[in-house]
């Protein structure tokens, strides 16, 4: 053994490397500033695009609710006329709100009763209607197309939905036994 070996004490290979050495060495105890920075602007950039596709589906969800309820409506309100309950005549932009169900009596109602006919269930302010009706033959074949729309401010409104269907009108069909053209009966009744 030699003699500065014996005089040094037993340190830990560690301490006699020279600085440079040691720097090479050193254990990592934390993140830098550029990858905190670079963390964190992923972090926005994800929240962003998620945000984003959140608002996205929640304005698809809203589209797709008005559009079932437009359909509901329309499909309602054809039936209403189909049936009589409503004469076949064209209506320019009339609210659900407008309608009366409480001046209609038991016989008329039929079965509505058993409904709840509450117009703040369907937000009928909101919601309008149109029919438009057009004598098509002399056979009294009757085309009724119903529209349905939603008005809102500042919001994404929706094309009206719109049905068509073609019945035989028996007004007609008896006005036009009496001699008189498709376009006399449509004049007469205001459009019909």
């Amino acid at each position: 053994m030699n003699a500065t070996q014996a005089r040094q004490p037993d340190v830990p290979a560690t301490a006699v490397l020279r600085p440079r050495e040691r720097r090479r060495c050193h254990v990592r105890e934390a993140f830098s500033l550029l990858e905190i920075i670079l963390a964190l602007g992923l972090l926005a950039m994800s929240l962003a695009t998620i945000m984003e596709v959140n608002r996205t589906s929640l304005h698809c969800a809203a589209s797709a609710r008005d559009l079932t309820k437009a359909r509901l409506l329309c499909e309602s309100k054809m039936a209403e006329v189909v049936a009589g309950i409503m004469p076949i005549e064209s209506v320019d932009e009339m609210s659900f709100a407008d309608e009366n169900y409480e001046e209609m009596s038991s016989d008329e109602l039929g079965d509505l009763n058993d409904i709840d006919t509450n117009a703040s269930l369907i937000d009928a302010e909101f919601w309008y209607y149109s029919i438009e009706t057009l004598l098509l033959d002399e056979n009294g074949l009757t085309e009724i197309r119903v529209s349905v729309w939603r008005e809102a401010e500042g919001r994404y409104v929706p094309k009206p939905f719109t049905l068509t269907r073609w019945i035989v009108d028996e007004e007609a069909v008896a006005l036009m036994a009496e001699g008189l053209t498709p376009e006399d009966v449509t004049s007469m009744e205001g459009g019909m």
